[in-house]
């Protein structure tokens, strides 16, 4: 399912928010920043795929075969950029190249 369930992206919010520095102090710092990512993640997401929606009827394939093949793919296009947008990879110092 694209995007994930809640807890999967709250645990992996967290994880990421635990790997960058700083960290939140407390778990329940954690907890609100995870949860403040993950609704900025989902509006984003989300209005992202309307956009896609809306092409789609302009060109009037929402609703077609040819629809229904590329809807799926571009949602988890979407997914992922909104993923690395938000949750970009963390570098160690000795990792840099």
């Amino acid at each position: 399912m694209i995007p994930p369930l809640q807890d999967l992206r709250l645990r992996s919010i967290k994880r990421w928010l635990k790997d960058s520095r700083p960290a939140p102090s407390s778990p329940q710092a954690l907890d609100n920043r995870a949860r403040e990512i993950d609704e900025q993640m989902i509006e984003a997401f989300s209005d992202r795929e309307d956009a896609v929606k809306w092409a789609m009827m302009k060109n009037k394939t929402w609703g077609t075969g040819e629809g229904m093949e590329s809807f799926p793919l571009a949602r988890l296009e979407i997914w992922q950029d909104v993923v690395s947008e938000f949750l970009p990879p963390i570098f160690e110092p000795d990792q840099e190249t």
